[in-house]
């Protein structure tokens, strides 16, 4: 099983359940739920917030994305895709 934990960028579920219980997660950015478009977003949040996790490591599968609208901040989901490709 890989849980994808689609809110995490907001709502954490993974620092609840310590990393799911051993199973394997995905933590994700929703930035814009209800389809709310538009140019926000704290870049800083994501890099702390990733930050967090992978120094958890325990399960953490990858990071990911679940934008529920188009048109939509194109800088936070190249900041997400940076952040899988580059150890900070």
């Amino acid at each position: 099983m890989l849980v994808l934990d689609l809110a995490a960028f907001k709502y954490p579920i993974w620092k609840q359940t310590e990393g799911f219980f051993g199973q394997d997660f995905v933590w994700c950015v929703l930035n814009n739920g209800g389809g709310r478009v538009g140019m926000f977003g704290n870049l800083t949040h994501v890099v702390a917030s990733v930050q967090n996790v992978t120094a958890f490591g325990s399960g953490l599968a990858g990071l990911g994305s679940s934008p529920e609208g188009i048109h939509d901040n194109p800088v936070m989901y190249r900041l997400l895709a940076d952040l899988s490709w580059t150890s900070i």
